[in-house]
């Protein structure tokens, strides 16, 4: 990682405040790399086959849609558990035993590892507002599917 931020790719987003992990800035150089992949990428799926179109969701979905396809009722979270000696997490319901597997510690008591994330949409933070970003990348494409024919064709 290092050797990119050096000469520019890629960065840890936020590193002059400590970072925030998963996250990363592209530089000059990084951009310029992203971009031709994608571009390589989508001609390929897209151009060249001919059965395949694209299609793109918005990140930020109605509530209601989580209701329906039952993500909101069947609780879509998992039981996550934290190793006190080596701090290395896991979901409770894939260990075989009480100890860490990595290096045999204690582990915290489960908490709720929540898969859905919750925002709000305009000034107001209110039930009205809520929306979720999108959990399965799949959902948003199923939807545009199913209105997709009425509008096209």
């Amino acid at each position: 990682m290092f050797r990119f931020a050096k000469t520019g790719f890629v960065f840890l987003s936020s590193e002059i405040y400590g970072g925030f992990s998963s996250c990363y800035d592209f530089g000059p150089l990084g951009v310029e790399l992203k971009s031709n992949i994608k571009k390589a990428w989508w001609n390929e799926m897209t151009k060249i086959k001919k059965n395949i179109v694209g299609l793109d969701a918005a990140i930020l979905m109605s509530p209601k849609i989580w209701q329906a396809s039952g993500h909101l009722t069947a609780g879509f979270a998992d039981e996550l558990v934290e190793c006190k000696k080596c701090h290395h997490r896991f979901r409770k319901d894939f260990l075989e035993s009480e100890k860490c597997p990595d290096c045999k510690g204690e582990l915290t008591i489960p908490k709720k590892f929540n898969l859905m994330m919750k925002t709000f949409v305009g000034p107001i933070e209110d039930e009205n507002s809520i929306a979720y970003l999108r959990a399965e990348t799949c959902q948003g494409f199923m939807l545009i599917l199913k209105m997709w024919p009425s509008q096209c064709g």
